[in-house]
């Protein structure tokens, strides 16, 4: 019992004792290494990493003066959280229509096309005999991308939505309520509209709704997405990839209806990270 208060009653200070600051703070360091979520940084990275965990636990060795300690569990561990994740990192999306002028977007000339107007944060499309369209201006991503926008059909019974999009050095199309009013699908794969290939899909759409309308594009694969319900899943290594002739001036990047009056608002772009790219390359193989 004596051995115990003695013990107990111990308050040295903790300069006193090196070997406890030591061991509690190398149990620390151990524990972080090995926690769940966290990811050891590649190449040169990793190198400079393992250089401070040898460093910080060398200085915590009893009797050692290091010149200079401070902070390098905190940069182990900041180090460690910076390598972790480059590739889980969502970039940054990137707005395309600002919501009151058609700053980087020009009209489509299609001939025949209706009149296009900014008002209330979204872009309106009058009828056209036949189309009626904007053509975006400026840098726009061909692969590796995720596309976003929504849009509303004020009036008629055609596509309110024929997305044109490059995909690396070639262009097609997601159209969206064509064909009557309810084809889904990519204009073209191997010479087939969205009419008549293995994306077709039907889908009731009603005049006055808004629907969210989200596109990623690989080198693998072609995805879409309708109010996050997944109607296009298209792998496309090996396919021709092209447009119909009657859309070829919305590339690279451009948005019309035909022979219906529609809307478009918050259109944004985004680049895919690592991880987005090689879980597409992964569908695609197993033919998800």
């Amino acid at each position: 019992m004596a051995t115990l208060d003695v013990m107990c009653c111990d308050r040295k200070p903790a300069a006193a004792r090196p070997w406890l600051r030591g061991g509690i703070v190398c149990v620390v360091s151990v524990g972080l290494l090995l926690a769940p979520g966290f990811m050891a940084p590649a190449g040169s990275a990793a190198a400079a990493e393992a250089g401070w965990a040898r460093r910080l636990v060398r200085n915590l060795v009893p009797g050692r003066r290091p010149a200079s300690r401070r902070g390098g569990l905190a940069r182990l561990v900041r180090g460690l959280a910076q390598g972790r994740s480059h590739e889980q990192v969502v970039p940054v999306w990137r707005t395309l229509f600002d919501g009151t002028t058609l700053t980087g977007w020009q009209p489509t000339r299609f001939g025949g096309e209706g009149e296009v107007t900014v008002a209330d944060d979204r872009i309106e499309m009058a009828f056209g005999y036949s189309l009626t369209g904007i053509t975006y201006q400026n840098v726009f991503p061909k692969l590796d991308y995720e596309l976003e926008l929504e849009a509303i059909k004020i009036d008629g019974n055609d596509f309110f939505c024929g997305l044109t999009f490059p995909v690396e050095q070639s262009y097609c199309s997601l159209i969206v309520g064509g064909w009557g009013g309810a084809v889904v699908g990519i204009s073209s794969i191997d010479g087939k509209d969205a009419s008549q290939n293995d994306t077709t899909r039907y889908m009731r759409f009603e005049h006055g709704q808004w629907y969210r309308i989200r596109l990623r594009v690989t080198a693998a694969r072609l995805r879409a997405w309708i109010d996050d319900q997944l109607l296009v899943d298209q792998p496309i290594q090996g396919r021709r990839i092209t447009t119909r002739s009657e859309v070829n001036l919305s590339q690279p990047f451009g948005i019309c209806a035909y022979e219906t009056r529609a809307a478009f608002r918050n259109i944004r772009v985004r680049r895919l990270n690592a991880t987005e790219i090689r879980e597409s390359e992964g569908a695609s193989a197993s033919g998800m």
